[in-house]
């Protein structure tokens, strides 16, 4: 589980900093949804866009369980065209990167910010959008770009969740050093052996053909749908730019912290590379007094399916913070959010978090 900072995509989402918004964002600020936009949102069909590595059946039954929004439609990535789907009718969950380039002593790179996004549609924004996608000449790049345009311009989000870079199927698109990179890439699936360069375009597809996500298996995405279902249900606003503390947290004094293996991986600050660390978690849980346990990723994805009562830690490093939620693992309630900014210099999972974290269960 090796990837050198070299060949990292950095993930930022510029709509906010935590891990979930419910709600309409206006300058940075989380407004709750009018009953009229519920009512709205009731009266479409949410058409939920499938990645390759997530089975149809079981996503099928996963939503049927937790989602009493709207009616829902699950849709293969490679056949979901946002123009067949930008209808009043229809609300959207899919991913949604918003790349932006930056140049450095002449050399491009690309950034992609990568979020879960549940919107509807603007059909007032919508129309010029539309006309100007039709006149676009059809070269793939152009038009996929154009066609994330007219989605970003004429969209309006009800709900965002923050995706975690699993740190192994980032693919590099720095052309300076891309040559070196390829044969991987290859291998991967994420570009042609044709290809002599990786388009901006294929960002936008290669997401739905490699478990991208340490946060977005389906035990993690069942516990964010139920906790969106359960805000937009009963009216209140999640905010990603709060911190928040519950008095379950006090459940924590006596019961173990489940805490994702995910969370072992650290940059070696010398060498440029992801390296698994099995000490790095115990430096920085020593201000944490409660117990926990470190398990694989999939151990907690599969215990949430199997529908066991547990708390467990989310963990999201973003390209200007970091992010910690608790979660309560049978109604994805969210009892503990943390947010840190990082320093110029900070890559890596903070101790502060755990410190906060402590005094949070202590205070109760």
């Amino acid at each position: 589980m090796i990837r050198s900072l070299q060949f990292a995509i950095f993930f930022y989402l510029a709509t906010g900093l935590g891990q979930i918004n419910v709600g309409i964002e206006e300058k940075g600020t989380i407004t709750p949804l009018k009953e009229s936009f519920v009512e709205q949102l009731s009266n479409t069909t949410l058409i939920f866009v499938k990645p390759d590595y997530l089975e149809k059946q079981k996503l099928q039954s996963l939503i049927e369980e937790v989602w009493s929004i709207s009616p829902f439609l699950i849709i293969d990535h490679a056949e979901f065209d946002p123009l067949e789907y930008s209808l009043p009718k229809y609300s959207v969950c899919r991913f949604s990167p918003n790349v932006n380039t930056l140049t450095t002593n002449g050399l491009m790179s690309y950034f992609a910010n990568h979020q879960l996004d549940f919107y509807v549609w603007d059909k007032s924004k919508q129309l010029e959008n539309l006309e100007e996608l039709r006149l676009t000449d059809f070269d793939k790049e152009k038009y996929t770009l154009a066609k994330e345009r007219m989605i970003v311009q004429s969209k309006t989000s009800f709900a965002t969740v923050a995706l975690h870079d699993n740190n192994l199927a980032v693919a590099d698109i720095n052309q300076s050093v891309l040559k070196d990179k390829k044969s991987s890439l290859v291998d991967e699936g994420l570009m042609d052996k044709n290809q002599d360069k990786l388009n901006i375009a294929d960002i936008y597809t290669n997401v739905y053909k490699k478990d991208y996500y340490y946060n977005l298996d389906y035990g993690m995405l069942k516990n964010y749908l139920q906790a969106i279902s359960d805000a937009i249900q009963n009216d209140f606003v999640i905010s990603r730019y709060d911190n928040t503390a519950s008095s379950e947290l006090q459940n924590l004094k006596t019961n173990t912290l489940y805490i994702p293996s995910y969370t072992r991986i650290k940059l070696n600050i010398l060498s440029s590379v992801y390296e698994v660390d099995k000490d790095f978690l115990i430096k920085k849980m020593k201000k944490y007094d409660h117990e926990y346990k470190v398990v694989d990723t999939d151990s907690i994805n599969e215990k949430i399916m199997a529908g066991e009562s547990f708390y467990y830690l989310r963990y999201v490093d973003l390209f200007r913070s970091q992010y910690i939620e608790v979660v309560q693992s049978q109604t994805g309630k969210v009892i503990f959010s943390n947010r840190a900014l990082k320093g110029l210099f900070t890559k890596n999972l903070q101790s502060k978090h755990f410190k906060n974290l402590a005094k949070a269960i202590d205070d109760f």
